[in-house]
């Protein structure tokens, strides 16, 4: 299946962006003959029928035919469009770049039988992608869906509070650290005591905030930076996309042999990039990759070439073989992926 985060990820990092929206795209496309037998159902009369065309329920298969149709498009276009479900985004580097492209995508899937939704298509700055709302200066939730939420989270009802962190969890690229834990504390709370605790209400109070980032004007050209920070117990990442935050990501760090700063931060950057190397490539599997940390050992081992000498260098081989990347030493109060190393508790 397809996801989303790398979907809106790569939106944030576009200059100018647009939305598509098929309308009963999945019904667009004909089944072939022989694969019909495969799309059977019996009916409440007890007849058996057949699909001839997809229905709603088969959004893999869909996902690959979209794959097919926009990869008919020509270079120009193909690089600068995405798609999720009937959710079709366009970018560009100006305004009228972007329109152009826009009309020509909507051109392109009309001749291959879509019809276009266009009430919900839009040209706007203030766009609604995947459940996000972008501006041309924020990326968040939109009004009434956090008011909607937030009325939820207030509501000291379990089932209701429940609901509002799941559909909180869902905004994921908005939220730090604290806030994607705190959510998942809450959770657990309830589910164990089952009833709304104090520590649940200051948990609440902390997490209600204003839901939303900065949108910078994303740099010109395709590079993704991956910042890569370590503590004993958690390291952390930071994925820029033409200089947006798109991506923050944190795992715990087994325990090792050796206490040496070095060795964790090489052993949780190899962890981070490993686990989350589908989801940067989807991002711009064409964009510059660049990796950026402030340990100089790591630095070190990621620019030397050979055969390993040591435990760290053979993590820093395993790193160069799963990216075609530069590697860049910073200091460390520079270091965005430093506060995702480290476990973080709201203030309350």
């Amino acid at each position: 299946m397809q996801a989303i985060g790398p979907v809106i990820a790569w939106a944030a990092g576009q200059r100018e962006i647009m939305k598509i929206d098929l309308s009963k795209a999945f019904h667009a496309i004909p089944i072939a003959d022989d694969q019909k037998n495969y799309y059977s159902f019996m009916g409440t009369d007890g007849a058996t029928y057949r699909y001839v065309r997809m229905p709603m329920g088969a959004p893999k298969h869909f996902a690959t035919v979209m794959m097919k149709v926009l990869g008919e498009l020509p270079d120009m276009d193909k690089t600068h469009v995405r798609s999720y479900q009937d959710d079709i985004i366009v970018a560009g580097t100006t305004r009228r770049e972007c329109a152009d492209r826009y009309h020509r995508v909507i051109r392109h899937l009309c001749d291959y039988g879509f019809k276009i939704n266009r009430e919900k298509s839009s040209m706007n700055t203030t766009l609604t992608i995947l459940g996000y709302e972008f501006t041309k200066g924020s990326i968040g939730i939109p009004k009434a869906k956090a008011e909607q939420i937030r009325k939820l989270l207030r509501s000291e009802c379990i089932d209701g509070i429940t609901r509002a962190t799941h559909q909180l969890s869902y905004y994921k690229m908005i939220h730090k650290t604290g806030v994607r834990n705190s959510l998942t504390k809450i959770r657990q709370i309830l589910l164990k005591t089952k009833h709304v605790t104090n520590v649940v209400k200051d948990l609440i109070d902390a997490v209600d905030s204003e839901w939303t980032i900065e949108r910078t004007k994303p740099i010109q050209g395709n590079t993704i930076t991956v910042y890569v920070d370590a503590s004993d117990t958690q390291a952390g990442m930071v994925v820029k996309y033409n200089d947006q935050i798109v991506m923050t990501e944190s795992i715990p760090l087994t325990k090792t042999s050796t206490n040496l700063a070095s060795y964790k931060e090489i052993q949780g950057a190899y962890k981070l990039l490993a686990k989350y190397k589908s989801a940067i490539d989807f991002i711009d599997r064409g964009a510059e990759k660049i990796i950026v940390t402030d340990n100089m050992r790591l630095w070190q081992a990621l620019e030397r070439q050979g055969e390993p000498r040591n435990d760290l260098e053979v993590y820093a081989a395993r790193i160069q073989a799963l990216y075609k990347a530069s590697y860049q030493h910073i200091p460390g109060g520079q270091n965005p992926a430093d506060e995702f190393s480290r476990r973080h508790r709201l203030p309350t």
